[in-house]
């Protein structure tokens, strides 16, 4: 009985070879040009049907759920039409590819447009959330950007404890908008300090403390104040700041109160490092 109906039904159609013979609604069967969602078991039970470049594209109608190529069974858990909670009009778009989907979703296997960012094989790990964009799912930062301790361009957290290291304790700083300690550095980084230093953190920095095997020549310093009136600070150690200071060559430098000055020697006196200014003889 099926033969008969169709052949009859092949009567009066579009003869063909391939499918690109045929409208892209249809597809070419026994060289004429059909649609094939009229063939039977073209769809499953309950499932419809519509021919998208050639072939059949099978999905379940609102309120079924299922394999649309096997059957479409009612979904218990769907809402009525006389609920006043609207379904989701995404899920019954038809796709044969992500070109007719929105760039927001893509096509997915049963040829309906999906929000990838909904597959749980996809995760995005740390201040980031899923965005489709293009069809393609990414993880994009959920509050933008900050620059970590390293320089680095990262995710900002959802919630600031600091903007600055002010915001935080004397012994933490500001690391990615949260509090933390800076002698503890991530997994593969290296180590604030050598391994006979202990690090410890003052002023929101860390300083590196000599534990072992130390130098008496070597010390630290944290502030002008702790070094000579003749030295001042430079990367925690005592240096003369002259040696930093450019004078002219008839202006020596001296050093008050940490700080390396200048001295402009009129004529007849010449310049001498440690005195300053001195009267020639």
């Amino acid at each position: 009985m099926f033969l008969c109906f169709l052949t009859l039904s092949l009567i009066n159609t579009e003869q063909c070879k391939v499918d690109t013979d045929c409208p892209s609604e249809k597809s070419c069967e026994q060289g004429h040009c059909i649609d094939p969602c009229t063939l039977r078991g073209a769809c499953g039970a309950n499932a419809l049907c519509k021919t998208v470049l050639h072939r059949p594209r099978c999905s379940c109608p609102s309120c079924f759920i299922g394999r649309p190529q096997v059957e479409c069974k009612p979904d218990p858990k769907c809402t009525d039409e006389s609920s006043s909670v609207p379904r989701d009009p995404q899920e019954q778009i038809l796709c044969a590819n992500d070109n007719d989907c929105p760039d927001s979703l893509q096509c997915g296997e049963y040829g309906q447009c999906v929000d990838p960012c909904q597959n749980p094989q996809f995760i995005c790990r740390g201040h980031k959330k899923c965005e489709t964009r293009r069809h393609q799912p990414l993880c994009v930062c959920k509050t933008g950007f900050i620059v970590n301790e390293y320089g680095e361009l990262t995710c900002a957290p959802e919630k600031r404890e600091c903007y600055r290291d002010d915001d935080c304790a004397s012994n933490m700083a500001c690391a990615e908008g949260k509090c933390r300690n800076p002698c503890i550095v991530r997994v593969g980084r290296t180590p604030i300090c050598s391994a006979n230093k202990s690090c410890e953190v003052q002023n929101h920095r860390p300083v590196c403390i000599c534990m072992k095997d130390c130098q008496p020549s070597v010390s630290i310093c944290l502030r002008d104040a702790g070094c000579p009136t003749g030295l001042a600070c430079r990367n925690y150690q005592c240096v003369d700041p002259c040696e930093f200071a450019q004078c002219a060559p008839n202006s020596p430098c001296i050093v008050e109160d940490h700080k390396p000055i200048c001295k402009f020697c009129p004529p007849g006196f010449i310049a001498d490092s440690r005195y300053g200014c001195q009267k020639e003889t």
